[in-house]
């Protein structure tokens, strides 16, 4: 038997019922509307950061620590091979366009669109 089991994945309509399996003496984890409960939940927000989120249920338990996203170390030649693979001297903007809410998803027609100034595009 596990001790505690944690539920970091949605709202728990699905995962929360997997993790009561687990047989765990003490499960947490976040909680929609009409989920199954845990042990002890916090409500799932859907726009919510994600760390911000993570940290609200591991809260639970007494673990706490801010909710900055970490830093990234590169070295110098890490730097210098990343700069190699993009045309030009930028700037660049990275984009995930992907999201399981078609709100949140990059229109399909925005797409590698060309921008010669900031902001016009």
């Amino acid at each position: 038997r596990y001790d505690l089991a944690v539920q970091l994945h949605g709202g728990g309509a699905t995962s929360n019922p997997l993790v009561r399996q687990l047989g765990a003496r003490y499960a947490i984890g976040l909680r929609a509307d009409g989920a199954p409960a845990l042990d002890a939940t916090v409500p799932y927000r859907y726009y919510q950061p994600e760390a911000e989120r993570f940290l609200e249920v591991v809260r639970l338990v007494g673990a706490d620590g801010p909710a900055e996203y970490p830093l990234l170390a590169l070295s110098g030649v890490e730097r210098d091979a990343a700069a190699a693979l993009l045309p030009g001297t930028g700037p660049w903007v990275a984009l995930h366009a992907g999201a399981s809410d078609p709100r949140r998803r990059w229109p399909a027609d925005r797409f590698a669109t060309p921008c010669s100034t900031p902001g016009s595009g």
